[in-house]
């Protein structure tokens, strides 16, 4: 299976098991998202460990463009602005030290289904 059959798949399979996220809130420590006004779940960004993006051919009538936001579980956000927030993601994505805005741009520009990984965090030599 090679990677862009592989990127489908994950797609897929966060897409089935996911909820629809009705709002995304962000502040420099902490990512929230917001599935109805009684369920809500915080992730900390200390506990960020890769960000990727996730493209498809579906644009651009549907979304195409997603985070997948590496913590403890995996969360998938769409690049969507039917998702409120969802702009404020890519601001805090964007200023990660050693954030890959190369692949970023090239990920933005993608129109096929594929993965491109962006951020990994550095393990601290302590």
């Amino acid at each position: 299976m090679d990677k862009k059959d592989e990127s489908k798949d994950l797609l897929e399979d966060l897409k089935t098991t996911s909820k629809l996220i009705r709002r995304v809130e962000v502040n420099n420590e902490e990512l929230k998202l917001v599935w109805s006004e009684e369920e809500t779940e915080v992730f900390y960004f200390k506990n960020l460990k890769k960000v990727a993006i996730i493209t498809t051919n579906e644009g651009p009538f549907g979304p195409d463009v997603f985070y997948l936001l590496m913590f403890r579980i995996p969360v998938m956000i769409p690049d969507n602005i039917l998702v409120p927030g969802s702009s404020e993601v890519t601001d805090y994505l964007l200023n990660l030290l050693g954030f890959d805005y190369k692949k970023f741009i090239i990920a933005m520009s993608s129109t096929k289904n594929d993965v491109f990984e962006v951020w990994e965090k550095k393990e601290s030599s302590d």
